[in-house]
């Protein structure tokens, strides 16, 4: 048990602790499933108008914006294309409400 112990890493003295650490780091990074604001539900956002789901989307290419300002190197670039995207997006719906 000490091999695996080690292998997990340094500092860890009990098999429990090898688990916990082990799950710990298998599992994705969901931090911003609970950070990110405004959040998007489809059939919400569906229901919403025209006009509505423009400053929606202005609002989540806002936020990518945010994110992409304090985001680390191999994340900045993903951010911003949200926020272009979600610009983009508010731009298409935004020529039809006025067509």
């Amino acid at each position: 048990m000490m091999a695996f112990v080690e292998g997990v890493g340094a500092g860890v003295e009990h098999e429990s602790e090898a688990v916990s650490m082990m799950a710990t780091q298998s599992r994705p990074n969901r931090e911003w499933e609970t950070t990110m604001s405004p959040t998007l539900d489809a059939a919400e956002f569906m229901s919403l108008s025209l006009d509505q789901r423009v400053a929606k989307c202005r609002a989540m290419a806002a936020e990518a914006e945010r994110f992409a300002a304090t985001a680390e190197d191999h994340m900045r670039d993903a951010y911003l294309d949200l926020a272009t995207k979600w610009s983009e997006l508010g731009d298409e719906m935004a020529s039809i409400s006025r067509s």
